[in-house]
């Protein structure tokens, strides 16, 4: 028989794990650095897990136009597109490896998520301009114009992919993904805190029972 002592703890433990979902930051920019990473093209549709992801698992769609392209982790920039890779999975040319005229990623996440701290870097590879135009929306929405700095300090949840284009303006700013978070979607309607709370109580209930049978048992 499983004391209650024993269930105490186990329920502690479950309770930990379901209120503990955690942040998981997608550095990019990391995934293409040589120290952590590699540079590299990503076919469509093809899973790719990393520790610079926390772990999470993310497939990628990259169009030009409508042809297929590469999302591509380029080396001091972050993520972006590429339009042809070479034999060593390079992007051919080297610098057709951003987001620009006519091109679009997608990233498609392991289930909902609840996203935030979008952080983009400029073709240069420094940190892009508030003002600065670009394409975006979520779950597969049509993409629809913003700007950099609108999308900063923002939170989007029920995420299933978030999507990105090319909005050039006078300045043609091409650009590169460099991070993001994204955290497990809660259980609609019940705080996770609260539900391992139930689920303590519960089974104290059931503890406080088996006493009042032992009770019994024993002045019979």
């Amino acid at each position: 028989m499983v004391r209650f002592g024993k269930l105490t703890g186990a329920a502690l433990a479950l309770a930990f794990m379901v209120s503990g979902a955690s942040a998981a930051t997608l550095n990019f920019f990391n995934e293409a650095t040589p120290a952590t990473g590699f540079e590299r093209g990503v076919v469509n549709g093809v899973p790719v897990t990393s520790a610079n992801f926390g772990g999470e698992t993310l497939k990628f769609i990259a169009k030009n136009g409508t042809a297929d392209a590469f999302a591509y982790f380029d080396e001091d920039a972050g993520l972006g597109v590429c339009k042809d890779l070479d034999s060593a999975n390079q992007c051919d040319p080297s610098n057709d490896d951003n987001l620009t005229t006519g091109e679009t990623l997608s990233i498609l996440f392991n289930g909902a998520k609840t996203l935030s701290n979008l952080i983009f870097r400029a073709d240069g590879h420094g940190i892009i301009g508030n003002d600065r135009t670009l394409l975006f929306s979520i779950n597969g929405n049509a993409l629809a114009q913003t700007t950099f700095g609108a999308l900063i300090g923002m939170t989007w949840n029920n995420v299933t992919q978030v999507n990105f284009g090319f909005f050039g303006n006078v300045l043609k700013d091409q650009y590169y993904i460099d991070s993001a978070i994204i955290k497990p979607e809660e259980i609609p309607g019940v705080p996770l805190p609260a539900a391992g709370l139930l689920l303590l109580s519960g089974l104290g209930g059931l503890a406080a029972l088996g006493r009042r049978r032992k009770t019994k048992a024993a002045l019979a």
